[in-house]
């Protein structure tokens, strides 16, 4: 049995064997083989130097997308446009929450539901969120986040099971104030955007890409002669 994170592993591991009394074996551990990308094919995306976007992008029908993007645009993205006041929080995926009501200008945001290719949204990105709250497994918008050469800002939650290194390829944040810090630091600051895209980049082509992590797959399908 493989896993896509040691985190899950070591999750499962704790759980009680229902049916097979306390004395049953542990589970396989095959090794953890990520979900990967294939940035030898997706070119980094080419950035503005202007950009203003601070998006988010995934599927809102999932409960924890779509509590993590409510709890940004409730309590960090005001205290963003206090110091950032062009910014545009660009929400990309289908199912949005309704964001209206909650006293962000129309200029500042942008809900555009689903789109079937965000790379012109992409380019005009400043800073890539990732406010998740909850959730589980591996987070696999911090992969192509990397793979598309964007500055990234994330909860430790949102980030977890990926192979972050918080100042090099990526900016953790708990609290909305710490978010929102780390999110004008990426509107205000180029330089440190660029400087997490270029390790971000080095770490989606290291980590995850297919082409050599998954031959860790010849190794479990395996046949003994």
């Amino acid at each position: 049995m493989t896993w896509v994170t040691q985190e899950d592993f070591v999750a499962v591991q704790r759980l009680p064997a229902p049916d097979d009394g306390p004395d049953a074996a542990p589970l396989p551990n095959d090794g953890v083989i990520p979900i990967c990308a294939d940035p030898g094919a997706t070119p980094p995306v080419d950035r503005r130097a202007d950009a203003r976007r601070v998006t988010f992008l995934g599927g809102l029908h999932y409960p924890p997308n779509a509590q993590g993007v409510r709890w940004f645009a409730e309590e960090i993205f005001p205290l963003v446009l206090a110091q950032a006041p062009d910014a545009v929080l660009t929400v990309i995926g289908k199912q949005p929450p309704p964001l209206d009501g909650l006293g962000i200008p129309a200029a500042n945001l942008d809900v555009l539901g689903y789109v079937a290719d965000p790379t012109p949204y992409l380019a005009e990105t400043a800073a890539f969120i990732v406010p998740l709250l909850a959730g589980g497994g591996m987070r696999v918008k911090i992969v192509d986040g990397w793979t598309w050469g964007l500055p990234m800002v994330s909860t430790s939650v949102g980030a977890e099971g990926t192979a972050i290194a918080p100042g090099e390829n990526i900016l953790l944040a708990e609290t909305p104030g710490e978010f929102a810090a780390a999110t004008v630091r990426l509107l205000t600051y180029p330089d440190v955007g660029r400087r997490l895209c270029e390790a971000g980049r080095c770490t989606a082509e290291q980590a995850y890409g297919w082409r050599n992590v998954y031959r860790a797959w010849d190794r479990v399908y395996a046949i003994e002669e």
